[in-house]
């Protein structure tokens, strides 16, 4: 009888390590479960992050790619376009407000001053000076210009005055250029009067970036004047 029931308990102990047993490995597989959950979260988290991080990199790509074809239509479209009378107007100022502008030609400070100097007639074999007005720079397009041939694309042609010397003046002006040529006859081919002596030719973009005082851009442009005009004729201030 007692050796039955010493079998007993000891089966009774042995279902009961079988069940501890059962529960531990329960426990290892839902452990396990949880950690390969986890894992796979945290995989999924990272790949989320690295397909947002990569869609973010393709939007601003894309927005980089999308603002330079806008830039370029733009320009193109600028390019395309005829200066306005104040896009004129200020090239022109810029030009003659740099100081690699030749001497013999009006400058912006004489244009500010209202005043410039010039020659009258002849005394005594030499030339007779004296100061000449200087409130108005006329471009003037009233009396046709022959061809010019050579000249920067879109490139428009004035008669300039008041005149400067014994010379006429002819200012060209374009987007991407501004010239100002001196000439006693008529200007025919653009590149041959640019290196003559009496010649200069600016980049616009050297120009704009050279601008170190807007009020007298701005001074020089209010005494610019262009259109269907006559050109102006010197007048003396020193009498």
């Amino acid at each position: 009888m007692k050796k039955h029931q010493f079998i007993s308990l000891v089966l009774g102990f042995i279902v009961i390590l079988a069940g501890y047993g059962k529960i531990n490995e329960q426990d290892k597989e839902n452990q396990s479960s949880k950690k390969t959950e986890t894992h796979q979260k945290t995989t999924s988290n990272k790949e989320i992050d690295s397909e947002k991080q990569t869609t973010k990199v393709s939007e601003e790509e894309n927005q980089k790619k999308d603002n330079i074809e806008d830039k370029k239509r733009k320009e193109e479209i600028q390019n395309n376009t005829p200066l306005s009378d104040q896009e004129i107007k200020k090239e022109v100022a810029m030009m003659l407000l740099n100081p690699q502008l030749k001497k013999q030609f009006i400058n912006g400070q004489q244009l500010i001053d209202g005043k410039y100097p010039g020659t009258w007639g002849v005394e005594q074999g030499k030339p007779y000076e004296v100061i000449l007005e200087a409130n108005e720079y006329r471009l003037s397009d009233s009396r046709p210009l022959p061809p010019i041939y050579g000249g920067p694309e879109g490139m428009r042609y004035f008669e300039a005055s008041p005149p400067s010397g014994s010379f006429a003046t002819i200012v060209g002006v374009s987007r991407e250029y501004v010239c100002i040529i001196g000439t006693q006859s008529a200007v025919v081919n653009y590149e041959e009067e640019i290196n003559s002596n009496l010649s200069q030719q600016f980049r616009v973009q050297d120009l704009k970036q050279n601008i170190t005082n807007q009020s007298e851009i701005n001074q020089v442009m209010n005494k610019t004047t262009l259109g269907n005009n006559e050109v102006l004729k010197p007048k003396r201030i020193d009498e």
